[in-house]
């Protein structure tokens, strides 16, 4: 199968079927990759697809989690600022986009945080973050990407790592065999190590992404603008909304994670509730 070229152009014509696929606003847009990749497999008459999916969540492997914990220590677990690291809007935001009295009758989002790592509040905080992904992260989102977006091009993806005996291996490893020295997924890559070469594992981490943040600032930044000037009144300020725009074109501050929440949940409102919803 010939690689799926990606660009800019790609992602106003696709995102409203990326959302009514997804059936939920989010703010990952590597949903538009698994959506790009299934179509060009279904074009190739490929319907079954091994994917990579667990690693990452049983063996620490994402980049922000070795970072966080790299530069904080362990023993005085920050939630807080661990909470922050992950949150894709900021409380001050929240304020702006929803109003004071809105958030007021909201659940604290750190709370709701806290609640989930309740029951494993007992372990070793790498531990702590590894049941999170395996329990909420990878089944509440991770997972619906390729599943939602496969599903719609009738192709199935196979995840070898989610056996539930390579998994329940991964889990039980030491916490030195999922990070060590600043390295994640440590157990995996030293196994690796007789395949394929040091620097090629132990590089910078490619993650299946988009400059999303730079094509707002330039090429969707007319795109995004019209999507969020769209959205109904009472849902989010539109004007506030439309502000965080202005400053990340200006680079005045980086808004990329708010901004692709808030792009994505105009695109689901307009399917799901809009007088023309794109099937």
């Amino acid at each position: 199968m010939e690689p799926a070229v990606i660009s800019h152009e790609m992602l106003p014509h696709i995102a409203r079927k990326v959302s009514y696929h997804a059936e939920q606003p989010h703010g990952d847009f590597s949903f538009f990759l698994f959506y790009i990749l299934a179509r060009k497999a279904n074009q190739d008459k490929k319907i079954v697809m091994f994917t990579g999916d667990g690693p990452d969540e049983a063996l620490f492997g994402f980049t922000h989690n070795v970072r966080f914990f790299h530069e904080n220590a362990r023993t005085n677990f920050a939630l807080q600022g661990y909470f922050n690291e992950i949150c894709y809007m900021q409380p001050g935001q929240m304020i702006e986009l929803f109003g004071a009295e809105r958030v007021r009758g909201m659940q604290d989002p750190l709370d709701r945080f806290e609640s989930i790592l309740g029951p494993w509040r007992d372990l070793d905080p790498v531990e702590q973050i590894i049941a999170y992904e395996c329990t909420s992260l990878m089944p509440g989102n991770n997972l619906v990407k390729g599943d939602r977006m496969g599903a719609c091009w009738s192709t199935e993806g196979r995840s070898p790592f989610l056996d539930h005996r390579v998994l329940e291996l991964f889990t039980r490893l030491p916490v030195t065999e999922k990070i060590h020295l600043g390295v994640g997924k440590k157990y995996l890559k030293k196994y690796a190590e007789r395949f394929f070469p040091h620097e090629f594992l132990y590089g910078k981490k490619r993650m299946p992404t988009t400059p999303v943040g730079l094509w707002l600032q330039n090429e969707l930044y007319g795109w995004a603008r019209e999507i969020l000037a769209g959205v109904p009144d009472g849902v989010f300020s539109s004007k506030a909304a439309l502000k965080l725009l202005d400053e990340h074109k200006s680079g005045k501050a980086n808004h990329t994670r708010p901004l692709r929440t808030l792009i994505m949940t105009g695109l689901w409102l307009e399917n799901y509730f809009g007088a023309n919803a794109s099937i």
